[in-house]
């Protein structure tokens, strides 16, 4: 078996999100938490995104405190463990969702990415348009939702390749790799990746 092909048909993959990709809302909402925010929560099957308006709340990934104050835009990929903490209130919009690209595997984790970031004016009115669009069933809002689901998702990502280092694909580069002229087949590699 080629490396190169190998490598190529991986890379293949990863080209084909973009294609491929979909997303859809859970939750859409613009409210208020208070001091009873305060919870261990476990991976969620949806990513998260807070937009806070006007007082204050924090949310723990491991020991790293993230603050959500006005002018910060939050993201909390599925599949991560979070505490949270609110001590006074918080007024905000918090959006769930899912991306769906064909393949398996949690979108974020593949691509280096940012878990908050400065907002502006456009992430306000996206926000706003998701909330007042949650309900709506048409083709032409769905296709609306979609796109500025992509907008905030690329928005947290860093201008870097995918993440080797938490890719499932690395056991499978690493059996390529060291082959050692042994016979590797692709029913194996993709065992090995799930």
């Amino acid at each position: 078996m080629d490396i190169s092909y190998n490598y190529m048909y991986i890379f293949n993959i990863m080209n084909k999100i973009n294609i491929h990709f979909s997303s859809h809302t859970d939750t859409a909402v613009k409210g208020c938490i208070g001091t009873k925010w305060c919870n261990n929560l476990p991976p969620a099957p949806y990513n998260r995104i807070y937009l806070t308006i006007e007082g204050s709340a924090s949310f723990f990934i491991g020991n790293t405190e993230y603050k959500m104050l006005p002018g910060i835009i939050s993201l909390i990929p599925s599949g991560t463990e979070i505490r949270t903490l609110c001590r006074e209130f918080c007024k905000l919009y918090w959006i769930h969702y899912r991306i769906e690209t064909g393949y398996p595997g949690d979108f974020f984790s593949f691509f280096p990415h940012f878990n908050e970031r400065t907002s502006d004016q456009r992430d306000l009115e996206d926000m706003n348009l998701l909330v007042n669009m949650q309900e709506d069933r048409s083709m032409r809002d769905a296709m609306t939702r979609n796109a500025i689901l992509q907008r905030l998702s690329a928005s947290f990502l860093k201008a870097e390749k995918p993440q080797e280092s938490s890719s499932r694909f690395n056991s499978v580069i690493s059996e390529i790799e060291n082959k050692s002229g042994r016979e590797v087949t692709v029913a194996a590699l993709a065992k090995k990746s799930g």
